[in-house]
C-alpha cells in the first residue's frame, strides 16, 4: 500500500508522496540538526503526526520557511549520500515504529531509500515535486493561515488518479 499526504491551504489541495517528505525530513535531521532531539525544523517534523494517521494543522508560513531553508541547505547533497531514519526504515520494511530515533547513511548500511535510487541524482532533484508543491500551496498565505495535512493510503489495485501526482484540486 502506498501512502500520500494530502495538503490543504486556502491556495488549494495537493496530494504529495510520503516518500519525498520522508527523504527530506530524514536528511534535515541527519545533516542540519545533527540527529534526533535537536529539532529546529518543528513544522517539518510535525508532519509525522499526519503520517501516523492523525490530521495535523501546521502554521503555513513556518512550514514554508523551513522547507525553503532545507531546500537551500541540502542543495548539493547527492542522493548517494542520503540518510534514512529508523522510523522511515521501519515503515518501508513493515516493522513497528521504533522506540529509538536516529538516522544513518542509507548506502553505508545497505538500506534502500524510499524513492527510486539513482546515485547520479541530487536529493534536491528527487524531492523537488514535494518542495515545489508546498511552496505553491503556501504562496501568499498570511501570518495566521494554517495548512492541514492528512494521510491517504492508496491500494495498488486502485486506478491512478490525477491527485496522486500532485495535481491541485483547487
Amino acid at each position: 500500500m502506498a501512502m500520500l499526504l494530502l495538503f490543504k491551504t486556502k491556495n488549494g489541495t495537493r496530494y504529495l508522496e510520503w516518500a519525498h517528505y520522508a527523504l527530506l525530513r530524514d536528511n534535515v535531521q541527519h545533516y542540519l540538526e545533527s540527529g534526533p532531539g535537536h529539532a529546529s525544523f518543528k513544522a517539518l517534523h510535525g508532519l509525522e503526526r499526519a503520517v501516523d494517521g492523525e490530521p495535523k494543522y501546521l502554521h503555513a508560513l513556518e512550514l514554508r520557511r523551513e522547507i525553503q531553508l532545507a531546500w537551500t541547505a541540502l542543495a548539493s547533497l547527492p542522493l548517494a549520500r542520503s540518510a534514512i531514519s529508523l522510523r522511515t526504515r521501519a515503515r518501508l520494511t513493515g516493522t513497528g515504529t521504533p522506540h529509538v530515533r536516529g538516522t544513518f547513511d542509507a548506502h553505508a548500511q545497505g538500506w534502500s531509500l524510499p524513492v527510486e535510487d539513482d546515485p547520479h541524482q541530487a536529493l534536491r532533484d528527487v524531492v523537488a515535486p514535494f518542495v515545489e508543491s508546498l511552496l505553491v500551496l503556501t504562496d501568499l498565505v498570511s501570518q495566521v493561515d494554517d495548512l492541514c495535512v492528512t494521510r491517504v493510503d492508496v491500494h495498488p489495485l486502485e486506478p491512478p488518479s490525477h491527485a496522486a501526482h500532485g495535481v491541485s484540486e483547487h
